[in-house]
């Protein structure tokens, strides 16, 4: 059950307990304070796991690099790769038979104008010349695959490096350096949960439709011990309300570049249109 749903029930309770008039004039409703955004962080390639840099509770920052999977083949290939793509002696070397080719095809081109040489010799320069131009050719080729196959072993370290998409908290570790990491694993290497901005969930009757807009401020007071209240913006109004309950969701958004609101607490949104 997700935790949209669960606050709705609350809310269908509360309507089952109250009249529906005095639900609709309250002015505090339950809602839930949760990070903005949870990913699961895996390995898109299979690989050993040679560092985890974080663990369990640890603040990441934007970029940060979180997990290396192990490169030592990955970094021999590359530089084989990049050594080929710098090798140009095979280019040289068919540059030169072409120019010596050509030149050969000229002069026995001239000489068999004038009948000294036959056709056939005159042939068989100019199939000369023709050959060294496809070396010459075929040496380019060499080198241009081996500068895509750079780029393709570069690309493929940079998979293996795996980087915080946001500035946030992981939430759970469940790989060590030293396991193998494949793209099946069941579990994920780290979850990490973006905590600024927070989102604040509220359930709210859907006569509300109208009375409040994107943009407002809510004043919300978590539920627990040494938390302060504060005041959220509403991001989102559901265009769709529930039949089944005659609710709403609408989401609030708050800043938190310290960290010091934690997420997944329950809260009191209160809204005093509503009175």
């Amino acid at each position: 059950m997700n935790s949209h749903s669960g606050i709705k029930q609350v809310f269908l309770m509360i309507t089952l307990l109250y009249p529906a008039s005095q639900a609709v004039n309250a002015k505090s409703f339950e809602c839930l304070i949760e990070p903005s955004r949870v990913i699961e962080l895996r390995a898109p390639i299979e690989g050993l796991i040679e560092k985890i840099t974080v663990d369990r509770g640890d603040v990441v920052k934007q970029g940060q690099v979180l997990i290396t999977l192990d490169m030592g083949v990955d970094r021999a290939r590359y530089n084989q790769a990049k050594y080929k793509a710098g090798m140009h002696g095979a280019q040289l070397a068919a540059k030169s038979r072409l120019d010596y080719s050509s030149k050969k095809f000229e002069r026995n081109q001239e000489l068999f104008r004038d009948k000294y040489v036959s056709g056939n010799d005159r042939d068989e320069s100019e199939s000369g010349k023709n050959l060294a131009s496809a070396e010459l050719m075929d040496a380019k080729d060499n080198s241009r695959v081996a500068e895509l196959q750079v780029n393709e072993l570069d690309e493929v370290m940079k998979l293996k490096t795996l980087r915080s998409p946001f500035e946030g908290v992981v939430m759970e570790r469940s790989h060590h350096p030293g396991e193998v990491a494949q793209i099946s694993d069941h579990l994920a290497i780290l979850k990490l949960a973006q905590t600024n901005p927070l989102y604040v969930e509220v359930v709210i009757p859907a006569a509300a439709l109208g009375k409040i807009h994107v943009g407002d401020d809510i004043h919300v007071k978590p539920n627990g011990d040494g938390l302060s209240e504060f005041k959220a913006r509403i991001k989102v109004i559901d265009p769709v309300v529930d039949a089944s309950s005659g609710t709403l969701g609408i989401r609030l958004e708050v800043p938190n570049p310290d960290h010091r609101l934690p997420a997944g607490i329950s809260c009191q949104a209160e809204l005093p249109v509503l009175q």
